[in-house]
């Protein structure tokens, strides 16, 4: 903007046109604006900003805001207690799409870093870049169980030598597991979901009646699980979002305390859990006699999120306190007396497993680090939960140690030695 072009006022802005930008769903940005001070104010008061237009839906705002004294990217984090949003001074003008723009992503990967499940249309294209010497390879499934296959559905092999991309398109309509050529057992899976081109095109009143479908048969089939077999706690209150995972935990821990059960274990819906085996480490390390006691296998130094999936924009220190991953922890009693005791106080930060570290830190809890609670999709004959599993992969996890005690497989030789172990037990 200058006096020779001023843009177009509208509302008390100025706009100025710009080349169209596509941002696909889920993508996070910041308007970053300068040239700010007494003749040209921020418009930074609290209250005093009008309100935003989310667009029905289209456009989330974060509450955080930054400012810096010098140009560039605004490197200050602030909010105020009495809004989400404190700058009013930068805006702009969007509109929702009714064509499937082509569009094309880039991503430095590393197999040992997790990442968010990513949304593709055919016509997109995902430019992956990673190390010398490896490759890609695409998986029936995202659980480890698939690197066995020796011949995956499809292997994407980079062209030049040093550091490499591989181009990702064309997917058909569904789910994509990829994985590391050389390490594939030991690499974090990257998904993609391929979208039907055609979903691209549904009104938001069309998806929001879909989705309504959905939930109304999940709730259906939930129910008839509870009736039938009455291993579910239902929680009709809550409403079962990403984002509200801290709160569904709280919620366990308040029903666990009145439950007067000695200790509480946490697992996802995806992990395998070694009952027996748990129990008897449990014995083994004594546990009863201890008190505060958290339970499971501990990351330390963890940087805070500012981007993506795990994007914490409310808690401001720079790493989270110790937190145990998400394949199963345990907490004794007194914990999960602390919190329902101080449900109603407790925030709710991005993600659960860190939340209860937040939430932790104050009483400073025994935390027995136990790296049999894997947090990788792996398999050991001693581990105790490992996660990221498919259904069909859980199922012939047990199946595998209830024949001869070892979820990754049985030899003929264990299988022998179960089978004279069970005639001894008769």
């Amino acid at each position: 903007f200058s006096p020779i072009a001023p843009g177009t006022l509208r509302g008390g802005f100025r706009y100025m046109p710009i080349d169209p930008i596509v941002l696909p769903s889920g993508m996070r940005v910041a308007i970053v604006a300068q040239g700010y001070g007494d003749d040209e104010p921020s418009h930074n008061k609290a209250g005093l900003h009008g309100r935003i237009n989310d667009g029905g839906g289209l456009v989330s705002f974060l509450p955080v805001s930054r400012y810096g004294m010098s140009t560039g990217f605004p490197d200050v984090e602030e909010r105020t207690m009495e809004e989400k949003y404190q700058y009013a001074a930068g805006t702009f003008v969007f509109t929702a799409s009714k064509t499937p723009f082509p569009i094309t992503l880039g991503l430095e990967w590393r197999p040992r870093l997790p990442y968010s499940p990513m949304d593709m249309l055919p016509a997109d294209t995902l430019n992956l870049e990673i190390d010398a010497g490896d490759g890609l390879i695409e998986l029936t499934s995202p659980d480890y169980q698939s690197c066995r296959l020796s011949s995956p559905v499809r292997v994407w092999a980079p062209i030049v030598t040093g550091k490499r991309t591989v181009a990702i398109s064309g997917l058909l309509p569904g789910p994509h597991y990829f994985a590391s050529f050389l390490n594939c057992k030991n690499s974090q899976k990257l998904i993609i979901n391929s979208l039907p081109t055609e979903d691209s095109s549904l009104t938001r009143v069309a998806r929001t009646a879909q989705r309504a479908e959905e939930i109304k048969e999940e709730n259906r089939l939930l129910q008839a699980e509870q009736t039938q077999h009455g291993d579910l706690l239902i929680l009709p209150s809550h409403e079962d979002t990403y984002r509200n995972l801290p709160r569904k935990v709280i919620l366990f821990h308040v029903w666990a305390a009145a439950s007067r059960a000695a200790f509480a274990l946490k697992t996802d819906d995806d992990c395998f859990l070694n009952l027996p085996r748990i129990f008897k480490q449990m014995e083994t390390l004594g546990l009863q006699a201890k008190k505060k006691v958290w339970w499971g296998a501990f990351r330390r130094e963890w940087p805070v999120h500012r981007t993506g999936k795990w994007a914490e924009p409310d808690y401001t220190a720079p790493s989270y306190p110790a937190f145990a991953c998400g394949s199963g922890n345990v907490l004794s009693r007194d914990l999960s007396q602390f919190i329902a005791i101080n449900e109603d106080k407790l925030f709710s930060f991005q993600g659960e497993d860190v939340a209860m570290a937040i939430y932790l830190a104050g009483v400073n809890p025994l935390l027995v680090q136990d790296t049999s609670w894997q947090c990788f999709a792996e398999c050991t004959p001693t581990m105790l939960a490992s996660p990221q599993h498919s259904p069909d992969t859980l199922v012939e996890l047990w199946q595998a140690r209830m024949r001869c005690g070892n979820p990754c497989g049985c030899s003929d030789s264990s299988q022998r030695r179960e089978n004279e172990k069970s005639r001894e037990d008769l």
